[in-house]
């Protein structure tokens, strides 16, 4: 394609330039893998041409290789290079349509439509109505708005061409670097950012030769920042004085604090200065139009304009760090004067804040690390800890060795990685005997990772099964399921279950509360009358059942009250696989209103308790009573067998023996196979009174929340799993499992 040299403004010394301008082509939307591409129609060009940055962004068949390595463009003279030849399928209105395309360096757009898909098509132009028709065999003829009003990026040809290498000169007085690919930064991170600055002006193309090095060392995710050589040949110079935070005014009452939106990206760079910007990514050349971070001046620069800007006259109640601004008043009225003449000189100077990081009229706001009140400027305390919790060193080496695991583990540009990741900083720059011992010592004692790190193995602790009893109706398991969220016609929103440890037979009961009362009424109408006490009961440690009412029908008949750890519902795991269980069943049943739940609930308790239970190999009602159910479905047997008086009682002992020692036998079985898979590539720990140790935080925690609380002190044992914790910054204690708490690693020195 030729563009006539008088359409393009701001040619300078014969180097190429890029403007956006609006040209009388022929662009028209179409379709590739979903995703909406400008592309030209020209009826100049004899083949269809697609960019190699544009085709990299959707999947396609492989490139194939041609044994035409150049085509030249319209102009007769300039020549650009060919990759090879690509089967696309381009949609048009929805209709596919289906061309080899050759694969360039460079266009002036990315698609150009060329004269072989004009013929297959059979494209006719209207001129007149800014329109054409596309003739599909199959799909029949559409109509092609031209796009009006599309500003595109325009090379000018003839300037593409470069110089002969002896006689091209940079324009610096030190070379910075050759446009070869110099990054720290993933690919693939460079394009998605390179992709979101593009629409937003920050970047450009560039189409000179100097390139300097990208790093990721952004603050947040929507910024890019540059650490390059070019400090290096940059002349500094003489920067403002930042505002001392302990000379801001005092009795001061009203604090606003005001922080820009991405505020380097806000200050325009000169034009003649863009180029020595630029750096390179797998899609192309790249310039900044705004300034980077991680340049050498551009904290000078950025604080002067601010200066400029605020400062002057201001001093009394504005105080500003780069983009931090603060607004002091003794005032609201004066505050509110204050604040408005500050954003109104941001706002004529086209600056943007960030509304989620600004304070307005507060009592104490968070400045440049420290707290800031009407009376007090004070570091903030998590700082001061973290340097009281440091263990001095004792030895000049061990000065240095603390030295450099701070800087290749703590500092943020290290990342608080662990040990593989911290040893290969580390190698090759310094050494010192038991390194890696070291190493790993000081990452295992940090208290950053150790409250936030996510664990990859199994949670500590080994298997500890409940000895299953040598008789029915001993050990009991009850807890509470529910609430509904639409109470049944009954009233009823709760389930209060019972389980038999040995029989696995099951008592449940629809109510439509969860108190004390209700638990307590509970076991002993539908089960003590019936069955007499247990020798043990096992709840979790819900108020309905840890309370002075149950406690005393507990002590009363010597019924041993045993509680599950908080967040650990594995101790009552028995009636917490029913609630499981029969919770899908009910819902099979229950109409579409769920409003009739209650009424198959005994039917479902029924079903269950005369079914084949999976550890004891018998069913619930066979174990618990020494017989077999009667079905209602079962027919009528014609013969009524009575055993003699003197011999049915034997007989009954010898078939409850049998079934119970059956039973004990499969359940043994089960927790033998049940403890080998779950102790598996897994820890046994055990800690002693006076352990230091972190506690998991099993609810209430966001994202960015510590995953475990500390230190916390080991105070009380009980059993070889389960721990009394006292939590030392709130005084208050728990009783934990094993698997809740991690150890807390002391610091040495070696």
């Amino acid at each position: 394609m030729f563009v006539s040299p008088k359409r393009l403004k701001g040619v300078r010394d014969g180097r190429p330039s890029i403007h956006a301008i609006n040209p009388s082509l022929i662009i028209i939307l179409v379709t590739i893998n979903g995703s909406i591409v400008h592309s030209m129609l020209d009826t100049g060009a004899t083949h269809t041409l697609i960019t190699r940055s544009l085709l990299n962004i959707f999947s396609h068949s492989p490139i194939q290789k041609t044994s035409i390595t150049t085509a030249v463009l319209g102009d007769a003279n300039t020549t650009i290079s060919v990759h090879g030849i690509v089967r696309l399928c381009i949609c048009v209105n929805h209709i596919p349509t289906y061309v080899s395309v050759v694969v360039v360096d460079s266009l002036s757009v990315d698609l150009i439509l060329g004269m072989d898909w004009c013929r297959q098509y059979n494209v006719v132009l209207r001129i007149p109505q800014q329109e054409f028709l596309l003739h599909h065999p199959q799909y029949g003829q559409t109509t092609v708005q031209f796009q009006d009003n599309i500003s595109i990026p325009v090379r000018l040809a003839q300037s593409i061409q470069l110089a002969p290498y002896h006689e091209h000169i940079v324009c610096l007085l030190t070379p910075i670097s050759s446009a070869s690919q110099v990054s720290y930064t993933p690919d693939t991170i460079l394009c998605k950012k390179k992709n979101i600055f593009i629409p937003d002006a920050i970047l450009r193309v560039n189409t000179f030769h100097t390139s300097i090095l990208i790093s990721n060392l952004a603050k947040t995710p929507s910024t890019l920042r540059k650490d390059t050589i070019l400090g290096n040949i940059s002349f500094f110079p003489p920067s403002p004085v930042p505002i001392k935070i302990t000379s801001l005014p005092s009795s001061t009452c009203y604090f606003t604090k005001i922080d820009l939106k991405s505020g380097y990206f806000q200050i325009p760079i000169a034009e003649d200065d863009k180029e020595k910007t630029a750096f390179v990514t797998p899609d192309g050349h790249y310039e900044f139009n705004v300034l980077p971070q991680g340049l050498m001046n551009a904290p000078a620069s950025f604080q002067r304009v601010m200066n400029n800007l605020l400062a002057t006259g201001r001093w009394d109640y504005a105080a500003i760090y780069l983009d931090d601004i603060v607004v002091f008043s003794h005032s609201l009225e004066e505050h509110q004067r204050h604040v408005d003449e500050v954003l109104s000189i941001l706002s004529n100077a086209h600056f943007k804040v960030s509304p989620s990081k600004c304070q307005i009229a507060a009592p104490q706001i968070e400045f440049l690390g420290h707290i800031v009140t009407a009376t007090t400027v004070q570091p903030k305390p998590e700082k001061l800890q973290a340097i009281l919790d440091i263990q001095p060193p004792r030895t000049l080496s061990q000065a240095n060795r603390f030295l450099v695991l701070q800087i290749y583990h703590d500092h943020p540009l290290s990342g608080h990685f662990g040990v593989h990741r911290t040893l290969s900083r580390i190698r090759g720059k310094v050494w010192w005997p038991h390194m890696r011992a070291s190493v790993a010592n000081y990452i295992a004692s940090c208290n950053q990772c150790a409250q936030h790190n996510i664990l990859r193995t199994k949670p500590l602790g080994h298997l500890k099964s409940i000895e299953p009893p040598s008789a029915v109706f001993q050990v009991l398991h009850m807890d509470f399921w529910g609430p509904v969220r639409t109470p049944s016609a009954r009233g009823n929103k709760y389930v209060i279950i019972l389980t038999d440890n040995l029989s696995k037979y099951v008592t449940a009961e629809a109510l439509p509360d969860c108190t004390a009362r209700s638990a307590a009424q509970f076991l002993i109408d539908r089960f003590i009358l019936f069955h007499g006490a247990p020798e043990r009961l096992i709840t979790d440690q819900g108020t309905h059942f840890n309370n002075n009412l149950l406690r005393t029908i507990t002590n009363s008949m010597n019924i041993p009250h045993s509680f599950s750890t908080s967040y650990h519902p594995q101790t009552n795991g028995q009636v917490e696989r029913f609630n499981a269980t029969f919770a899908v069943q009910l819902a099979k049943y229950c109409d579409s209103e769920k409003t009739d739940w209650d009424l198959y609930l005994p039917s479902i308790v029924y079903a269950y308790n005369t079914s084949i239970h999976s550890t004891t190999k018998l069913t619930p009602y066979e174990l618990a009573f020494a017989r077999r159910p009667k079905s209602p479905f079962d027919s009528v047997s014609p013969k009524i067998n009575l055993p003699p008086p003197q011999s049915f009682y034997p007989y009954l002992q010898r078939v409850r023996h049998l079934l119970t020692t059956k039973a004990r036998t499969n359940i043994l079985y089960h927790q033998c196979r049940w403890k080998k898979r779950y102790n598996q590539n897994r820890r046994d720990v055990s800690y002693r009174i006076g352990d230091l140790v972190y506690l998991q935080i099993s609810a209430g925690r966001s994202k960015l929340d510590v995953r475990r609380i500390g230190p916390c002190t080991i105070i009380d044992t009980s059993g070889q799993q389960n721990y009394l914790v006292k939590n030392n910054l709130t005084g208050q204690t728990d009783w934990c499992h094993v698997n809740q708490l991690y150890p807390l690693i002391t610091r040495h020195l070696y």
